[in-house]
């Protein structure tokens, strides 16, 4: 039995820059645009550290943004580590 191997796809300086979460992160005022100043109409849910707000920036790219509460507890490698998750899941567009 012969067997082919899958090659692995080379990643580029962007994906290494979305693994590590990094490159998510954007001005305020680009977000406050994107959301309408998270805007209530926008507020697609809330969790435990906040809500997330759907956005659209000026190139048109559909966003989700995440207000970390005051009172939240994530720290900035918590939140490094749910962007890089975020980042590998696959949505269905509709």
């Amino acid at each position: 039995m012969i067997r082919k191997r899958k090659k692995k796809a080379k990643m580029s300086d962007a994906d290494h820059e979305m693994g590590n979460g990094e490159s998510l992160q954007f001005e305020l005022d680009m977000i406050k645009v994107a959301t309408g100043d998270f805007s209530s109409a926008n507020k697609l849910g809330e969790g435990g550290f906040g809500a997330v707000y759907k956005g659209v920036l000026v190139d048109g790219q559909e966003i989700a943004v995440k207000r970390l509460s005051v009172n939240s507890g994530q720290g900035s490698q918590e939140f490094k580590n749910e962007v890089v998750l975020l980042n590998k899941l696959q949505h269905v567009r509709r």
